[in-house]
């Protein structure tokens, strides 16, 4: 690095300091404004997953529901049927005592 700066002084090369980084920068590594750019696209792909994720499960929970609450209403007018029956046969039961 020390080299490129000297020759950029005396004239030599018209490099710019990212240039000059670039030229330099160790292969295969990345630099703290790439990681955090890196690690903020992985955050921000993993919060998508999560997402989608509870989506799906909520549209689960949510027929389920809906499953429950037809069942509930089935039973709820079933049970309004037999206690019919049942008061006519009471009333049947006291008019025959």
């Amino acid at each position: 690095m020390k080299r490129l700066l000297k020759q950029r002084k005396v004239g030599e090369i018209s490099l710019t300091d990212e240039e000059i980084y670039a030229k330099i920068k160790p292969k295969g590594k990345h630099n703290i404004r790439d990681r955090q750019a890196d690690k903020a696209m992985n955050e921000a792909a993993e919060a998508k997953k999560e997402a989608i994720n509870a989506n799906e499960q909520n549209k689960i929970i949510t027929k389920k529901l809906k499953d429950v609450e037809r069942e509930n209403k089935n039973f709820e007018e079933s049970n309004e049927e037999y206690n019919k029956e049942e008061d006519k046969d009471d009333e049947e039961i006291s008019k025959n005592d």
